[in-house]
């Protein structure tokens, strides 16, 4: 792969009329799809392939790698000013991104996290032009036992994630982990935690329940809140110059850009790790590296920095087991894969020794569509930032109908609704009691690779797994990182707690006891083999409830448990109830529709003949994009 293929493969791209049409289009559908919540990655994928259907190699290729490249870039956007991300890599950024919005700063974050992602898809396009030939040989060496380790690696940010609340941190990671368990086990096949429920035999959906257990409890907050950002309009929010700002911060942070995205170029190389992980590990590494940890999680610009140089450096670092080896580097790449193989595509060594001018087209429209994703964004930018002024109540039936479309899209069943609900009652809780909610993605992300590669490790190795030389020297990187982990929490501050209602903090810390408690009532009954990660999760998240529920005994407002919640919130709640409940019984179509218009013509006064028409309308659109995912999964 020399430099005159390189140059005549980008030249044959800018040539072509109908390449650069193709990508055009795919981009601005990819940046599309990610600003949905729950309709990017594999799901925008599996939209595309009919589409490219019978055309030429690189004409399908082309369209495919541009699609999937600026997913995450779109993504960031809801993430940042609404708390609600739109692929599951973005909910990384939605800790200190969407923080940053409700302080004033949406303009700002944008433009840190536009150009990031920019900065990470070039330095993903970049390793995998340079380095596919040794990246490929290397991912190879890497075994059950190094997945394992880095999987504990991941985990550890949780103690990063949980400030000044470790404890709880720590159990509501356990409560990720446990329910990475739901499903078969991958070394026995026996079923846990399904309940007789032949959809959950699959596991639980991540993009499903980080839409649940994250993004439903901030659309509940905004509705009552009824706008994004807590401060008054100010003189530049979503000015040029509050975007001009975020692009600066990415400057004045180019070690840390660099680091997290060469970071999520290695993490994406390695099969089976994925977005989610990178993001998270990346984010983890921001806060031991920040100046001012104690900010991180509350609006720190570094918060919303390392995630996205991850994200899009990831798709590159993705792309090389993928197409040397035909070993998918993530979910969304296996789907990539089937698109390449039906396009005709050789992938594999093939590819690399003779189809030496289709990978660097690949290359060329990796960085290229970056580029404009973000060119794109950042233009629109002063726009999109502005909608953290504007009062956005009344757009939440239709913003509450997307997120569990999404979610049931990606679970692929209409059952999964009720399991949503629990969730985001769940999460809406330890939200309002100040439990932080971050650990739990770290857990069920890093749940499943952690249990196959530990009994893959014993089985093959033994205990004496962690001796080997790639295990040692991860190892040593995760000794690193704990130190460096302790530096940073000495020289945290103390923030004072959030005043909640006493009820609320012995609510969440015995119906977490109970959830585990039943947990480990049901992981018993399961084989040796099978109850091992479960039983030791349920365990040790009912342990750390106990001692928050005595805490709360000892030390709590037991008057104040009597406090009615305020008329506002029960109002919405009931609301919430009616449009969930409508969708539940009469599906997206007609209940969606009935239920929408009622609350646009009596929540909201929109007259009525508007009312009908704008929830039609958007009836109409989420039955045809529901059929259409059905029949494609």
């Amino acid at each position: 792969m020399d430099a005159g293929t390189a140059v005549s493969a980008l030249l044959a791209l800018l040539s072509s009329p109908r390449l650069l049409g193709l990508m055009t289009l795919a981009i601005a559908t990819g940046v599309a799809l990610g600003i949905v919540p729950g309709l990017g990655g594999k799901i925008a994928l599996s939209l595309a392939i009919p589409f490219v259907f019978g055309m030429e190699p690189l004409e399908g290729a082309v369209f495919l790698v541009a699609l999937h490249a600026v997913v995450h870039t779109g993504g960031a956007v809801p993430a940042i000013l609404l708390g609600v991300p739109g692929t599951g890599p973005n909910v990384a950024t939605v800790a200190d991104g969407h923080a940053m919005a409700q302080n004033g700063e949406a303009g700002r974050a944008l433009g840190a996290a536009l150009l990031s992602s920019a900065v990470g898809g070039l330095i993903g396009a970049l390793a995998l032009a340079l380095t596919l030939p040794l990246l490929a040989q290397l991912s190879l060496l890497l075994g059950p036992p190094e997945f394992f380790l880095l999987s504990i690696l991941g985990l550890t940010t949780i103690a990063a994630l949980s400030g000044n609340h470790l404890g709880k941190g720590i159990a509501v990671g356990a409560f990720g982990l446990l329910l990475a368990c739901v499903g078969h086990d991958p070394l026995t096949g026996e079923a846990r935690f399904v309940f007789g429920q032949l959809w959950l035999w699959d596991g639980v959906d991540i993009a499903l329940a980080v839409l649940a257990f994250y993004a439903l409890p901030e659309l509940l907050d905004l509705t009552l809140e009824g706008k994004v950002s807590r401060t008054a309009r100010g003189t530049g929010p979503g000015s040029v110059s509050a975007i001009a700002e975020g692009i600066r911060d990415v400057l004045r942070r180019r070690w840390l850009t660099l680091r997290c995205a060469c970071l999520g170029t290695g993490l994406g190389a390695i099969p089976g790790v994925g977005g989610d992980a990178a993001a998270w590990i990346c984010y983890g590494h921001a806060v031991q590296s920040t100046a001012s940890p104690e900010t991180m999680g509350r609006g720190n610009v570094d918060g919303v920095i390392g995630p996205e140089a991850a994200n899009n450096a990831k798709e590159g670092g993705a792309l090389i087991p993928t197409l040397a080896f035909a070993v998918p580097g993530s979910s969304g790449m296996a789907i990539l894969l089937g698109g390449f193989v039906m396009l005709g595509v050789p992938v594999g060594p093939q590819l690399i020794a003779g189809e030496t001018d289709l990978v660097w087209s690949l290359v060329w429209v990796l960085a290229l569509a970056n580029l404009a994703a973000a060119a794109l964004l950042l233009w629109s930018a002063p726009a999109l930032a502005r909608i953290a002024h504007i009062p956005i109540a009344p757009a939440m039936p239709f913003i509450l109908q997307l997120t569990l479309l999404g979610g049931v899209i990606s679970a692929g069943t209409f059952w999964a609704l009720p399991l949503m609900i629990a969730l985001a009652g769940l999460g809406w809780l330890l939200k309002r009691t100040g439990w932080p909610r971050q650990p739990f993605v770290v857990g069920l992300v890093l749940g499943q690779l952690t249990e196959i590669s530990l009994h893959q490790s014993l089985l093959i190795w033994g205990p004496a797994f962690v001796l080997r030389p790639q295990s040692l020297v991860l190892l040593a990187l995760l000794a690193v990182g704990l130190v460096l982990y302790l530096r940073v929490s000495t020289r945290r501050r103390a923030s004072p707690e959030a005043p909640v209602p006493a009820v609320s903090e012995g609510l969440a810390a015995l119906l977490s006891l109970t959830v585990f408690s039943v947990a480990l009532f049901f992981a018993l009954g399961f084989s040796a083999t099978a109850s091992l990660l479960p039983a030791l999760v349920a365990s040790l998240g009912g342990a750390i409830a106990l001692y928050q529920l005595m805490r709360f005994l000892r030390q709590g407002d037991i008057h104040g448990a009597l406090r009615p919640p305020t008329v506002t919130a029960s109002s919405e709640v009931v609301w919430w109830a009616l449009m969930i409940t409508a969708i539940g019984a009469f599906g997206f179509g007609w209940g969606g529709f009935l239920a929408t218009a009622f609350v646009l013509a009596f929540r909201f006064q929109v007259t009525l003949l508007r009312s009908l028409t704008l929830s039609g309308g958007f009836a109409l659109l989420l039955s045809l994009l529901l059929t259409r995912a059905i029949s494609l999964g």
